[in-house]
This record gives structure tokens, C-alpha cells and sequence, in this order.
């Protein structure tokens, strides 16, 4: 998967399960975390690292704080 940043384009190696995030959070940008862990059927503190390393990474953002929705970036 490849993230762009203005004119300078770097590449970004996303785990298969950040993968399954984004799409999760592509097809519901309001979707919560706790939802998340719920179809994924993985701990709610795992996709809290998760998101927290996308954010890290640029791929996400968070707009409007706990009633907001996702941002995806690429």
C-alpha cells in the first residue's frame, strides 16, 4: 500500500489486519473501536494499537474527537 505526501511519495507496509481496519473504516467512517475489535473478533487494545500507529504513520486521523468520524488518507 503506498501513501502519498505531497510531491515526495513513500511507501508504507500496513499488517493485513491494519488493512482490514481501514476497509472497516472506509465502508463506516463513524465506526468505533469497540465495533472494530467486534467484527474482527480481535481485543478492543489491539485495535487501539493499531489505530494509534496509523495515526502515527499519517494513514488515518480522527475529525471531531468521540461523536467525529475517520479520515483515511490514501
Amino acid at each position: 500500500m503506498f501513501y502519498k505526501s505531497g510531491a515526495i511519495s513513500s511507501q508504507i507496509y500496513l499488517s493485513d489486519r491494519q488493512k482490514d481496519i481501514i476497509d472497516l473504516i472506509k465502508q463506516n467512517p463513524k465506526i468505533g473501536y469497540r465495533k472494530i475489535a467486534e467484527i474482527l473478533d480481535i481485543n478492543p487494545s489491539a485495535v487501539l494499537k493499531h489505530l494509534e500507529k496509523l495515526k502515527k504513520l499519517g494513514v488515518i486521523e480522527r475529525i471531531g474527537g468521540t461523536r467525529g468520524y475517520w479520515k483515511v488518507n490514501i
